[in-house]
């Protein structure tokens, strides 16, 4: 809520029928003449929006609108998130009459020391020539990336969706792929939207992005298939903005607000696995009756044991990372498969696998636990690192409220579970 003062722009104060304190100011020749009319006090920042990414390395273009300001001045300054202030710097409204309070533009460029932080926040404001108090304000929160280069560096790179603006529908994206390719060459982007094939055009103009339109193929699928896919092709018209940081990329509406999280495809990243083998691999498994499950296309589908009623279903999370876990030059996948054994329960297990001449084979395995929700799997140096959300004490199986992070450490065959926060 911007702060609103209201003020007089005569020196007359007039009680019942009395004139107190009476002085006429001469105006200047050819200046508009003001009237006694309460004039609202205010300052806003038009430009950047909200939540914009800028350029840290070019000087920031910063405008606005302004009104009542004692010599029509504005103040900008630009903070970091701590608060800290990096620049401050005086500007005046672009106006004829602003110097008496008229109404009008203000613009001003403004350089940051160094490459800048990473998020900060620009202020605007108008100082009292009294006590130095704002007589009116406004301010927004930004982004900053370190250089012009980051804008184009979304293109050609596989991504894959880890979380949309709604928290509910985000945990489903550890089952179903939803994906995003960004062709310089065509202008177009493409990829899997859970069910169907999409495409749009696009454009990129610093940190804005322009989709459109949109389109897609029209099978239909199962649920929850179609809700992730109408989801995500809403969230994409409404994208206008985006933030890219180390390999996660995230799309903006105008406001700010984030809609679509995208991390960079981790099969982009290794030469030693492909996710064609694992999704069609051969992995051990308890439930089985022969001790072992063979995929096809990440799922596994068999009766418990013959003339058995119930059914094992055994599937490849979408959530995958590599690394060399035991420190033997060679690269590891570590990954996520949720088996289903006939009942409510969905078990989720950690598991390592090696590559020997051409061959996978299934390292060790950690007991994640039963409808655990699995937010994220990384690979730090030789630890596993799961975050994920499991159940407190008050829990029921169906619903896990607590956020923790687990770090693994892979040594001669067995996972062991060496920190939990």
């Amino acid at each position: 809520m911007k702060k609103m003062t209201w003020f007089f722009l005569t020196s007359m104060v007039i009680f019942g029928c009395g004139l107190v304190g009476s002085r006429v100011t001469p105006v200047p020749a050819g200046m508009p003449t003001l009237t006694s009319e309460m004039i609202v006090t205010y300052i806003d920042i038009t430009v950047p929006d909200a939540g914009a990414v800028l350029d840290a390395s070019q000087p920031l273009n910063i405008q606005g609108m302004g009104a009542g300001l004692f010599e029509g001045n504005v103040v900008v300054r630009v903070e970091d998130e701590h608060g800290n202030i990096l620049v401050l710097e005086p500007t005046t409204i672009e106006a004829p009459d602003a110097g008496v309070g008229g109404e009008g533009p203000w613009r001003i460029e403004i350089l940051l020391p160094g490459d800048g932080p990473e998020k900060g926040k620009i202020i605007a404001y108008a100082p009292s020539p009294k006590d130095g108090s704002w007589m009116a304000s406004d301010q927004v929160n930004v982004f900053f990336e370190k250089s012009s280069a980051a804008a184009t560096a979304i293109e050609d790179i596989p991504w894959l969706l880890t979380a949309f603006a709604d928290d509910d529908l985000s945990p489903l994206l550890s089952n179903y792929k939803i994906t995003a390719l960004f062709d310089s060459t065509e202008g177009s982007l493409g990829g899997s939207a859970g069910c169907n094939t999409y495409f749009a055009g696009y454009e990129i103009n610093g940190d804005a992005l322009i989709l459109g339109p949109i389109g897609s193929t029209l099978m239909a699928c199962a649920e929850p298939r179609m809700t992730l896919e109408a989801t995500f092709i809403d969230a994409l018209g409404s994208v206008t903005n985006f933030r890219l940081k180390d390999d996660e990329l995230t799309l903006l509406d105008n406001g700010g607000r984030e809609l679509l999280r995208f991390n960079q495809d981790p099969f982009s990243k290794t030469d030693q696995f492909t996710r064609q083998e694992l999704e069609n691999a051969t992995y051990q498994s308890d439930f089985a009756e022969d001790g072992s499950v063979t995929l096809s296309q990440g799922e596994y589908f068999s009766a418990i044991a013959d003339g058995a009623a119930s059914n094992v279903y055994v599937s490849l999370a979408n959530r995958t990372a590599f690394g060399d876990l035991d420190d033997n030059g060679d690269e590891e996948a570590a990954l996520i498969l949720v088996t289903n054994a006939g009942g409510s329960g969905s078990f989720v297990e950690l598991v390592i696998v090696d590559k020997s001449n051409g061959e996978l084979v299934h390292v060790a395995t950690a007991d994640l636990g039963d409808r655990v929700i699995i937010n994220s799997l990384q690979v730090e140096g030789t630890y596993i690192v799961v975050d994920m959300i499991t159940h407190g004490p008050d829990d029921g199986l169906c619903c896990p409220t607590v956020p923790v992070v687990q770090n693994y450490h892979l040594h001669r065959g067995v996972l062991t579970l060496m920190e939990e926060q």
